[in-house]
């Protein structure tokens, strides 16, 4: 189901709950009337309620959904099942989960029915479909309620959609001490390593305040690691890839290191090619292969449905404009490629839905944000000191902790 089906089907469910209020009934919360058609019997039993103690089940009795839900949802990772193995009266069966920020209501989308995006108050945390005699799970990243879930039948092609019922509000409680420990996997160089670099703490402090989960951090951060060997580490080692398979959070901070490999040769003449570009060409299509593939092996390990996966991509380092500050000319032609390459890491999380903090568009590209509080240097430039780290981590905080959505 696409954006515009999916914002449909909630107006849809918006208006019953108008009319649903104006008639004197009470909002539907649990569990909808099912209609008198018998389910089919089914070849694999579906979950009971009570096995919904681990999250929200959402099953179908005909064209209506049910809804199975515990009485406490503690906020963090919320595993939502929709589980239609007993179900053959339609092809595709969905569930949408949705917020609304305080003082709003699910009514109030209705003068939105003829717009494609939801209103900035509004939400979506994810679409989930399973076809007739299967089951589905996704997990939502939610410490903030109320949440409403709101579900839908489909025909094959998706072009008959049809409410099938809503669930909420639900409220989302603090999560408790029952949860699990989050591992955080490090990766990169040494914006990123232990002894250099507080960022690692200060985001994972964050991660257990807003979440209520505590956080475990394994490190693999290396001194001038590159695109090109972090990305060989992680096809090759088990001691990465294992870890990996593990996280709930992998933060990645690379390709700071890649062209620094050529500077001297750039500024030293012996580049190559008639305009002395030759070796910072061949490293930038380098770097954006290894990017990409680097990219495609940690998603291979750590699903990013149910990983927040938080790449950090670097700013313009101020190290060459000190040390060539003779060669302006080529200082500029220097960083030229060092923005294509961040502007391209940027572009391949993009299509992959993984939200990317990007410090060069942040700080120096042609719309940063001069409002923005300052990352102090240690005098390099090119490393960040604890304070610039804390500024950083406030920035990671600021981009949530959704998933990517299938």
């Amino acid at each position: 189901m696409n954006r515009e089906h999916r914002l449909v089907m909630l107006l849809s469910t918006a208006v019953a709950l108008v009319l649903l209020a104006a008639c004197g009934a009470p909002e539907p919360t649990a569990t909808l009337a099912p209609t008198p058609e018998p389910p089919v019997n089914p070849t694999d039993t579906p979950p009971s309620p009570a096995e919904a103690d681990a999250g929200i089940i959402v099953t179908f009795q005909g064209d209506h959904c049910v809804y199975h839900i515990p009485e406490r949802v503690p906020a963090g990772q919320i595993p939502i099942v929709l589980d239609v193995r007993d179900q053959t009266s339609h092809e595709l069966y969905g569930v949408w989960a949705v917020t609304m920020d305080e003082g709003h209501a699910l009514e109030e989308l209705v003068p939105y029915q003829e717009e494609i995006d939801l209103p900035l108050w509004a939400h979506d945390h994810g679409f989930l479909e399973a076809a007739h005699g299967t089951s589905q799970e996704r997990t939502i990243v939610l410490f903030e309620g109320p949440l409403y879930l709101s579900c839908f039948t489909n025909s094959a092609d998706k072009t008959q959609d049809a409410y099938a019922g809503t669930s909420g509000p639900i409220e989302i409680g603090a999560a408790g001490s029952d949860d699990t420990t989050w591992d955080m996997v490090v990766l990169g160089d040494s914006l990123l390593t232990n002894g250099d670099s507080v960022l690692p703490e200060a985001y994972a402090a964050y991660l257990e305040e807003d979440l209520g989960v505590e956080v475990e951090i394994q490190n693999l951060a290396v001194g001038g690691e590159t695109t090109r060997s972090l990305r060989t580490n992680v096809q090759k080692y088990p001691w990465y890839r294992e870890p990996l398979q593990e996280a709930e959070v992998v933060l990645i901070s690379v390709g700071g290191g890649d062209l620094p490999g050529k500077a001297r040769r750039f500024f030293g003449g012996e580049c190559g090619g008639e305009d002395n570009q030759d070796c910072l060409r061949e490293q930038l299509d380098e770097s954006q292969a290894n990017w990409d593939a680097l990219l495609d092996e940690i998603e291979s390990l750590a699903d990013p449905q149910e990983t927040l996966i938080r790449p950090i991509i670097p700013g313009i380092f101020e190290y060459y404009t000190r040390v060539y500050k003779d060669q302006p000319e080529e200082v500029e032609i220097y960083d030229s490629y060092a923005v294509a390459l961040y502007e391209h890491m940027d572009r391949s999380c993009a299509l992959r839905g993984i939200p990317v903090l990007d410090l060069y568009a942040l700080y120096d590209g042609p719309h940063a944000d001069p409002s923005l509080p300052e990352i102090a240097s240690i005098g390099d430039g090119v490393h960040v000191s604890d304070d610039g780290d804390v500024v950083i981590a406030d920035l990671l905080r600021d981009l949530g902790y959704g998933f990517v959505k299938p």
